[in-house]
């Protein structure tokens, strides 16, 4: 299957479409002039990833860069056998660092150590040929959560990891989360008006994405609102704005 999101950006996992092993995240490839650059690399569990780039037409030995949107095991765990077919550079925020290189990963898997390359920081540009990438440090789903921000024919395109989903979802929080970090981070999001958005688990938006980060936003800022309706309320404000009754 050939999944092409735009020229030069193709879906080549997603576990929730049952695109691929079903605990993989998304996985996003970016054909640049410098080679293959992956967005996250899946939970690393079998070579469902690995094939599927083959099955968009490339070589997995192309690869020349896996960004890490953070160190969760289901984005980051399939780094070694990709850096293992095709040598290529690690990169992730210098808060994940440790876990990729020494472990542990959760659910008692076993630990697939791998070296990093590129230790990120907030407001790092990565050139990938004809395209440039943008760091943006994203604190609150973890520590090491970055965003990466690309311009692509005029458009704002954002890989979000799992700090924004789709519909004002959010990725995984427990009680360690802090919202007030969160909401910052989301504050910084919101600032670039971005148009698409790419994230980490489910489905991609294609125009005006910068409404599903306001409304996230909204829910992280307001202490009586369900960070878990779906997707009523978003859909609710989009026609307000339009006047649609």
């Amino acid at each position: 299957m050939r999944i092409e999101i735009f020229k030069d950006i193709f879906l080549v996992a997603a576990g929730r479409f049952h695109y691929t092993n079903l605990l993989n995240c998304n996985v996003y490839l970016i054909n640049g002039d410098k080679g293959l650059t992956l967005i996250d690399s899946g939970a690393g569990l079998d070579k469902s990833v690995i094939e599927s780039i083959k099955d968009c037409g490339f070589d997995p030995k192309n690869i020349k860069l896996i960004i890490n949107t953070h160190s969760h095991w289901d984005h980051a765990r399939g780094n070694k056998d990709i850096k293992d077919i095709s040598n290529c550079k690690i990169a992730i925020h210098k808060l994940g660092v440790d876990i990729l290189e020494r472990g542990s990963w959760s659910y008692n898997l076993k630990f697939e150590p791998v070296k990093v390359d590129i230790e990120l920081k907030d407001g790092d540009k990565i050139n990938i040929g004809k395209y440039d990438i943008q760091v943006i440090h994203t604190p609150g789903h973890t520590n090491d959560s970055i965003c990466l921000l690309m311009e692509y024919n005029g458009r704002k395109i954002l890989f979000s990891g799992d700090t924004i989903l789709a519909w004002g979802l959010l990725g995984m929080t427990n009680f360690k989360t802090d919202f007030k970090i969160y909401k910052d981070s989301l504050e910084r999001i919101k600032n670039l008006k971005i148009d698409v958005l790419l994230p980490g688990h489910g489905i991609f938006i294609y125009s005006d994405a910068y409404e599903h980060v306001e409304f996230l936003l909204e829910k992280v800022s307001n202490p009586w609102q369900d960070f878990i309706p779906f997707p009523h309320p978003l859909l609710a404000r989009l026609r307000s704005k339009l006047g649609i009754k």
